[in-house]
């Protein structure tokens, strides 16, 4: 999920390509043969916290925020990462608001 903070039509499409261009690099290859997983296990959790990190600096660089990523290798097994909590059905975005309530919840 990212959030658009200024980009134009012309920018999105770059970005989108540079998503795809760098997504494209793990096609057909074994994570743990990647120089990026070298000493790591390629589970969900570190598949998805090394995709964060990059994918994140791609959006940046076009204007855009990341907001979340969701990486999973079955319906019931899931791992999600970001900057907002995003409840209920795919898509369904919470406010800053309610977030911040939950988490001073969270922390009681």
């Amino acid at each position: 999920w990212m959030e658009v903070t200024d980009m134009d039509m012309e920018q999105q499409n770059l970005c989108e390509k540079e998503l795809k261009h760098y997504l494209g690099q793990y096609n057909g290859k074994y994570l743990n043969e990647l120089d990026k997983f070298q000493g790591k296990i390629p589970t969900i959790e570190t598949i998805c916290e090394t995709l964060y990190y990059d994918t994140e600096k791609i959006a940046a660089a076009y204007g855009m925020e990341q907001i979340q990523m969701e990486v999973g290798d079955s319906p019931v097994a899931l791992f999600v990462m970001g900057k907002k909590l995003l409840l209920g059905g795919t898509g369904q975005i919470v406010s800053d608001e309610l977030f911040e309530e939950y988490r001073q919840q969270l922390d009681q």
